[in-house]
């Protein structure tokens, strides 16, 4: 069905700040068919409550909800109304009434066949739009049904986009958390899978102490379930919704509408202006920004992990892939790169969604151009970022044996907290046993070299049986990996899986 003659609508690279590239549904979540929709659903649950309290005669619910629908032609309709009386909320109003009249099909036609005459004619394009519109008005002027003037009776905008709102952030947060859940579960996985598989902690970006990939799984895990948590503590805040009129004093609707409004939608009305705060949706947002760093964190950390000279793990590759249009050899932690590039695009929306909070007096519509391109942004790259972490973390390639060999390559340097250690419980000072330890260390850097046959060199004593001539045992142990790990790592592994947070994960 054509929309109208004349007039075409903008595509979605024009009329969308979003690239098709990394689009989810989320995304088309924010767009005018799902929103006019969610408008729709609060404008129709509005005529419910004041229908069940004898304010509107009986059955004008159900004749409105028969008669009205979205779909993409209605939503054409509306957004060229739109462009015209630069209103869309308006615009959405007009149509619904035409539809509630039963003159939706009829307008669209007289409109439409104006339009193709006057094109036909080679009439200028604003020419054209406005005999278009001159029709629309008089097609809407024969609507005089009471219905029809019973929709959005009473309401101001933001009565109806308000609650609308708190439905699309509802929807947007339970794809969310899915995907949330989903990264938390492919990060168990593995940490299941590299429970013991030993490795080298690093700080600083230098090698430090032992600890297990399985553990680092854990620690990350933490960081996801945590920002579950607050996640879900901040959609409460933002699922919420108004009915107060243009400033929130109730002077058309009265309170008990607003309570059932709510009721219906499954959303707690809250103190408002003609707008709910914004300080609500600033923290929501802030919140899908403190995801991505919790992201950006371990994607940083996995991506230093497939560097040459590290080699412990790879992000999966396609059998066709390709790394390089120079090297063959080449094998990009594209997708981890990818990731971390996303992430600081997330957070770059929590900056103007903080700054819409001062919306002057009881409001004025700075936040709304801002809220049309940061909302669908933040939110829809969040689910494609995360559904795209847990599937790198998912599949990743984990090298046991190269993490082996890294931690022997500081030849026992890493030892040095409990070698020190030994020193002392035999009698060395601690400034001295410190010394020491750094001192064989440094010695080390320039030879071929362990650390035991350093200290040896160096005539350090206590480390060797005067009459065996071999290693004391305590300070063999010294540089047992597993013993460093065992106690901790059980340990961290049973706190695990008491965790309610971690119980609330699915199949876990």
């Amino acid at each position: 069905m054509v929309i109208s003659v004349g007039w075409r609508r903008p595509t979605r690279g024009e009329e969308d700040n979003m690239i098709p590239r990394y689009e989810t549904e989320v995304q088309e979540l924010w767009e005018n068919v799902s929103k006019f929709g969610a408008w729709r659903d609060t404008e129709i649950a509005v005529l419910q409550a004041r229908e069940e309290f004898d304010e509107i005669p009986a059955e004008t619910t159900d004749y409105v909800r028969r008669r009205t629908w979205i779909d993409p032609v209605v939503v054409g309709v509306m957004e060229r109304r739109d462009e015209w009386i630069r209103h869309d909320l308006n615009a959405f109003i007009e149509v619904m009434r035409l539809q509630i009249g039963g003159r939706f099909e009829v307008a669209l036609a007289a409109c439409n066949e104006i339009a193709a005459r006057l094109t036909g004619e080679g009439a200028a394009p604003k020419a054209i739009e406005k005999a278009w519109n001159v029709e629309f008005k008089a097609q809407l002027d024969q609507v005089t049904c009471r219905e029809a003037g019973l929709f959005h009776d009473g309401m101001t905008s933001y009565d109806t986009q308000e609650p609308a709102k708190g439905l699309l952030l509802r929807r947007t947060a339970d794809i969310i958390d899915a995907a949330l859940a989903a990264l938390a579960l492919a990060l168990w996985k593995q940490a299941s899978a590299h429970r013991g598989t030993l490795m080298v902690g690093r700080t600083h970006v230098q090698h430090a102490q032992p600890i297990t990939f399985g553990v680092k799984c854990l620690w990350y895990l933490d960081m996801i379930l945590r920002a579950r948590t607050r996640f879900a503590a901040s959609r409460l805040e933002a699922e919420v919704m108004k009915l107060a009129g243009a400033v929130g004093l109730f002077t058309t609707l009265k309170p008990r509408i607003e309570k059932r409004v709510g009721e219906i939608l499954g959303l707690p009305p809250v103190i408002a202006t003609q707008i709910v705060p914004l300080d609500r949706l600033a923290q929501f947002v802030n919140t899908c920004a403190e995801i991505a760093a919790v992201i950006e964190k371990i994607a940083g950390d996995l991506h230093d992990l497939t560097r040459t000279e590290i080699a412990e793990v790879c992000e999966p590759f396609a059998p066709d892939q390709k790394g390089s249009s120079a090297m063959p050899h080449k094998r990009n932690a594209i997708g981890l790169e990818n990731i971390r590039g996303l992430c600081r695009e997330i957070r770059a929306q929590a900056t103007p969604t903080m700054e819409n909070v001062d919306t002057r007096h009881e409001r004025d519509i700075c936040h709304s151009s801002v809220e049309r391109m940061a909302l669908p942004d933040a939110f829809g790259l969040l689910v494609y970022v995360l559904r795209r972490f847990a599937g790198i973390v998912d599949g990743l390639e984990v090298f046991p044996q190269r993490m082996a060999a890294n931690l022997e390559m500081t030849r026992g340097a890493i030892a040095s907290q409990r070698v020190e250690m030994f020193l002392k419980e035999r009698g060395m000072p601690a400034e001295e046993a410190y010394r020491t330890v750094q001192e064989a260390t440094k010695k080390m850097a320039g030879i071929n070299a362990s650390l035991p046959e350093m200290l040896l060199q160096m005539g350090v004593p206590h480390i060797r049986n005067a009459e065996t001539k071999k290693f004391h045992p305590d300070f063999e142990s010294c540089f047992v990996w597993r013993d460093w790990v065992q106690e901790g790592e059980d340990a961290i592994y049973e706190q695990f899986v008491v965790r309610d947070d971690f119980k609330r994960l699915p199949a876990t």
